[in-house]
């Protein structure tokens, strides 16, 4: 892999167009392009090897994957929540039925005790 350079001197020779490969420092001339067709050009400022964007392709992954992670373990807490509040609601919605029946059979009760006391009264 070779790095393309600025040449102290940006211009051309006579010949034609100037390479400078970064592997050899040698300039070669357009017409003697055989040692340099085999170089691969990389911009300056990038990593040579192909190894760093595999390691940030998997951060970028791990990434997401533990922002989802997080988003799923929040909506089992929110969810284990609103379990817990239904079963309470629904404590509450079996106390008041309960209350309710027992309030019927006193009220029958009373309405019976009163029908003896007449009764008694005549």
């Amino acid at each position: 892999v070779g790095i393309q350079a600025m040449l102290e001197s940006t211009e051309p020779p006579e010949g034609g167009v100037m390479y400078l490969c970064s592997k050899c420092k040698n300039q070669t001339l357009h017409g003697d392009l055989k040692e340099v067709s085999n170089l691969q050009l990389v911009p300056v400022g990038r990593p040579l090897s192909a190894e760093k964007p595999k390691k940030q392709v998997p951060k970028a992954v791990e990434k997401v994957l533990a922002g989802a992670i997080r988003r799923e373990m929040a909506l089992e807490e929110f969810c284990s929540r609103q379990t817990s509040e239904i079963a309470q609601l629904n404590r509450l919605v079996q106390q008041y039925r309960h209350e309710r029946e027992c309030n019927a059979i006193i009220g029958q009760l009373r309405e019976e005790k009163i029908i003896r006391l007449e009764n008694l009264m005549d």
